[in-house]
């Protein structure tokens, strides 16, 4: 007969092995908007079972992001805060989530409390400004910048760089502030494509032109058979365009809008409706003053039968200036 701490304790062995695979399998699944909600939920209960594993938090995180669940990042941020409040990893989701929820303030303290445990980070920099932004208080939002500049040196962020720099002399421009010198290799915001001119149809004439007159009827030999049909020429169909160079194009610059426009007008050609709403939603994130987004995210849902969906993102973008969406 097995005594009970034998057995307890080859129960614990057990659940251990079965969270460690869950776990196992939770990170080798990819980060994608597409992957069925119970794989997701899968990770969710290997995160729960082992909270203090950073990597499948982050990756966990990742996941719900892509998805647009930003609750539940709030949520697995908070829980894991609430074990270990010096988990910068977790008070960094918190204060992403909080802002992509449009909660400036509340993100705003979540950002501070992360640059208290990683004062050299220049990330949170960046996600004051744009709470800043959203808050309207724009000389906040350029000191902000200013301060990601000052401290951003990574090579592989010198799109972000870009970006902040583009921010920062908008908002100079709007609130009649000089801006501070541009540093090299700031880009200026790609404008919108010109609208084309459609030319007026013309009316109808006033009088009807005068019947014209119907040749003699010559009746021939053999006039009542039909003519042998000739076969009509196959026509070629088009082959579906790929996309493939122009989601290159995002991955390498994520601020080109103009890459987005492209992909958007490629993938609708194509019938992928999914892959732009997807891409819209980073574009978006990024992007967050890009009008048109909201016009291709808007038509991708219409096209999907999403009309509550549909009807959000095109009056937003009507809002912003776009009249294809009003």
């Amino acid at each position: 007969m097995v005594d009970r701490p034998a057995r307890f304790l080859a129960l614990t062995l057990l659940l251990t092995g079965c969270a460690s695979a869950a776990a196992t399998r939770c990170l080798r699944l990819p980060v994608s908007s597409k992957l069925p909600e119970v794989e997701v939920q899968g990770c969710v209960r290997a995160l729960a079972a082992d909270p203090e594993r950073i990597d499948l938090f982050a990756h966990t995180v990742a996941l719900l992001r892509e998805r647009g669940d930003l609750g539940a990042v709030e949520r697995h941020s908070r829980d894991v805060l609430g074990r270990d409040p010096e988990r910068s990893d977790a008070q960094f989701a918190l204060a992403f989530s909080l802002r992509q929820q449009g909660r400036y303030e509340e993100a705003l303290a979540a950002y501070q409390a992360y640059t208290r445990l990683n004062p050299q980070d220049p990330d949170p920099y960046f996600g004051i400004a744009l709470c800043h932004e959203g808050r309207g208080a724009a000389a906040a939002a350029i000191n902000a910048y200013e301060a990601y500049l000052g401290r951003e040196r990574r090579p592989a962020r010198q799109g972000w760089r870009r970006r902040a720099q583009t921010r920062r002399d908008a908002l100079s421009a709007v609130a009649g502030v000089a801006p501070p010198r541009r540093q090299a290799g700031a880009v200026a915001p790609i404008p919108s494509p010109p609208k084309q001119a459609v030319a007026p149809i013309p009316s109808p004439p006033t009088t009807p032109p005068p019947a014209a007159r119907k040749p003699p009827r010559v009746t021939q030999p053999g006039a009542g058979r039909r003519p042998p049909v000739a076969p009509a020429p196959r026509v070629a169909q088009p082959r579906a365009r790929d996309c493939n160079g122009l989601q290159r194009a995002i991955a390498a610059d994520p601020f080109a809008t103009e890459s987005y426009e492209r992909f958007a007008r490629c993938a609708r050609e194509g019938g992928k409706h999914h892959e732009i709403v997807r891409h819209m939603r980073i574009a978006l994130r990024d992007n967050p003053d890009w009008a048109r987004g909201w016009l291709h995210l808007g038509r991708a849902q219409q096209a999907l039968g999403q009309t509550a969906q549909a009807s959000a993102s095109l009056a937003k973008a009507c809002a912003a200036g776009v009249s294809e969406a009003c």
